[in-house]
């Protein structure tokens, strides 16, 4: 029997089926999102910086100085303390709730300190400028396994 069904169709899986979700960021900065549609048209989206931002902290142990100098110059080398962190401790200002349809875009670490919250993701697939800044993304990265937004 011949399958007559175009080669670029396909059926997606449950996995693959898109949710929907409003995007809320937890980030300093501006996020730009792009993407191409099914008919490779360009698609922009972006989510302008938070005024409180999520941070991890690290409870400090052992402080060490380290010298240090700038690389090519004779300069007086100066002590700087290096501080051993020797794990993240909470979350400062703490996380929002996780709310149905919503997803949190954070720092791949705070994301990945909190596995259980399906709703923490951060921009992946990095756009760069000629410069080599990160400008934007073209995904989003998740930790969680299982949808949260819907």
């Amino acid at each position: 029997m011949h399958d007559d069904t175009p080669k670029t169709h396909r059926h997606a899986s449950a996995a693959e089926q898109p949710q929907h979700a409003r995007l809320v960021n937890l980030t300093p900065h501006q996020v730009l999102l792009e993407t191409s549609n099914n008919d490779g048209e360009l698609k922009r989206l972006i989510l302008p910086p938070a005024e409180e931002v999520p941070r991890l902290v690290i409870a400090s142990g052992q402080e060490a100085p380290v010298l240090v100098r700038t690389e090519g110059e004779d300069t007086e080398e100066i002590a700087i303390p290096v501080v051993k962190g020797t794990r993240a401790s909470r979350i400062e200002p703490p996380l929002p709730t996780p709310q149905p349809g919503v997803l949190y875009v954070t720092s791949r670490a705070l994301a990945e300190y909190l596995p259980e919250r399906s709703d923490l993701v951060w921009p992946e697939d990095q756009i760069r400028d000629v410069n080599g800044n990160v400008i934007g993304a073209r995904k989003l990265g998740r930790v969680g396994n299982k949808a949260s937004a819907s």
